[in-house]
């Protein structure tokens, strides 16, 4: 139904896009250190590359937007 009303919020699919990038980047890198094959190798390398770039995109989105939660930061 096209003129059904959404079930997710820009901001709620933004945060999921950032957070399941990150659990990407973890298992990309976990997987890529137990490949012995070149082409499985390659293969890993390459997603990580591109959960990488998301990553970077839904960060710098986030920032953008003003919804990116900073950790917290004291002066010395």
């Amino acid at each position: 139904d096209l003129a059904a009303p959404r079930l997710y919020s820009d901001t709620y699919v933004l945060q999921f896009i950032h957070q399941m990038s990150k659990i990407g980047l973890t298992n990309y890198a976990a997987s890529l250190s137990s490949a012995v094959r070149e082409d499985i190798t390659e293969h890993y390398k390459a997603c990580l590359t591109e959960t990488m770039s998301l990553y970077e995109m839904s960060k710098d989105t986030l920032l953008e937007k003003g919804l990116y939660i900073r950790s917290p930061y004291f002066p010395n």
